[in-house]
């Protein structure tokens, strides 16, 4: 296999018909629970892990780690802090028409550890709002004084987001990611049998 020389970062999406505007890309990441998180080591070894991150705005994005040293998710940033995040907002298989109606974005951006206490204490506070909307603040209070010492949070500074979908020219806020997207069915296939 040969290897790529350069950056394919910035590059222009090639099916533009399926490219998102920024704001819908972001409805993606605000109405998605779940991330891929895309890291590399200092010998260029990728490692993608799953996180349930919040958007705090659309220029922070926070996550929770182990607290403990030798995590290689935690590793991988303190040596690259270059990361990018994979949201699939919607994905629902058509067998029929060999296909998938899809919705997610993408999120690149620098990882730092957050130290600050008050920014600590808020980013989690986001994430119980995100990810645990029916808890008492009560109950919220005991797994904070209980949890936050072993935790460590990060924080993605957002550089760029993409988004595409496979409807993305049809989208409408609020719908999109929640309905199944009418698709046609290709000419070479009607009249086939199923």
């Amino acid at each position: 296999m040969k290897e790529q020389n350069g950056s394919t970062s910035g590059r222009p999406m090639r099916r533009k018909e399926r490219e998102l505007t920024v704001d819908q890309a972001w409805e993606v990441v605000e109405g998605t629970d779940h991330a891929v998180l895309a890291t590399v080591d200092d010998e260029g070894n990728p490692y993608g892990v799953p996180i349930t991150p919040v958007a705090a705005d659309r220029k922070r994005i926070y996550f929770h780690a182990t607290g403990k040293p030798g995590g290689r998710k935690s590793d991988n940033m303190k040596m690259n802090r270059r990361v990018s995040l994979t949201y699939i907002g919607k994905e629902l298989t058509v067998p029929e028409l060999y296909t998938v109606d899809y919705a997610s974005a993408i999120v690149e951006g620098t990882a730092s550890i957050v130290t600050d206490p008050a920014e600590r204490a808020e980013a989690m506070v986001a994430m119980v709002r995100r990810h645990a909307p029916g808890n008492s603040d009560a109950r919220n209070a005991i797994q904070f004084t209980n949890r936050l010492g072993a935790l460590a949070v990060w924080r993605i500074d957002v550089v760029s987001i993409s988004g595409k979908a496979r409807a993305a020219a049809k989208w409408e806020t609020g719908k999109t990611l929640q309905e199944p997207t009418p698709m046609p069915v290709q000419p070479w296939l009607v009249g086939a049998p199923k």
